[in-house]
């Protein structure tokens, strides 16, 4: 397991220890590999967006194009039927257009379910009327699939670099349910405490859902970092165990 600083603005407390050259040298090595994880995701998180966005402007200018063509046409007699013979032309055009994009659509929409068991539950609520339409966009236009794959493409990569607390319950490893109080960093790691701090856990996503770790000593600073968060201390320096992974 590595240990990563949750660095939250302002000054120190005079009397903490400054930790050691081999401990930070190790973190900040840590944290690069991490910095490029994130960077590589981001990198494929912009493609996919700037791919789709091009996509989709293009079929507005063709849509606006043809919309501006029929237009005209409706105002003029003059070579009506050859006018007409060309919108056709335009149209069948714009279709195959539409046509081609279908398959990239059908690959998001793929890559979009997967995301439903990696979002915390109670993050996950908000999305889930996007997730709605998103299972019955079939029955919809081109345009409207891919608007709503963009919104949702939107709305995860916000949480992707937020932080968040909530109270949930969860299943202890006793197997008996407690309330929780519970702070996610982005979508890739959450900690949990007990009210009175003698219960802590670390979760993390999986395809079967998220699961939680309990580990023993973690309390105190999982609930200073609750605390700073809800600025309910002055900002401080301090650690979080976070565990470096691949998803798939």
């Amino acid at each position: 397991m590595a240990v990563v600083m949750l660095f939250l603005s302002g000054a120190a407390r005079a009397d903490d220890r400054a930790p050691s050259t081999h401990t930070l040298e190790e973190l900040v090595s840590r944290w690069v590999e991490l910095k490029k994880t994130i960077s590589a995701e981001k990198k494929d998180w912009r493609e996919d967006k700037a791919r789709l966005n091009a996509e989709y402007d293009l079929l507005r200018k063709e849509r606006d194009i043809l919309k501006e063509d029929i237009s005209a046409a409706r105002t003029s007699n003059t070579d009506l039927a050859e006018e007409q013979a060309g919108l056709l032309l335009k149209k069948e055009t714009l279709t195959k257009a539409l046509d081609r994009a279908g398959p990239d659509l059908s690959d998001a929409k793929r890559g979009l379910q997967k995301w439903r068991t990696k979002i915390p539950p109670p993050l996950y609520s908000s999305l889930e009327p996007l997730f709605g339409r998103l299972d019955k966009s079939s029955e919809l236009s081109v345009s409207q699939r891919l608007q709503i794959i963009l919104s949702l493409y939107g709305e995860i990569e916000n949480l992707q670099h937020d932080i968040r607390a909530t109270k949930e319950i969860l299943t202890t490893k006793s197997g008996k349910g407690r309330e929780f109080d519970v702070i996610y960093i982005g979508l890739a790691r959450g900690f949990c405490v007990s009210e009175d701090n003698d219960e802590a856990g670390i979760g993390h996503p999986t395809q079967n859902g998220w699961e939680w770790r309990w580990e023993e000593g973690w309390g105190g600073s999982i609930r200073s970092a609750l605390d700073y968060y809800n600025r309910e201390k002055s900002p401080d320096f301090i650690e979080l165990p976070l565990a470096i992974t691949e998803t798939p």
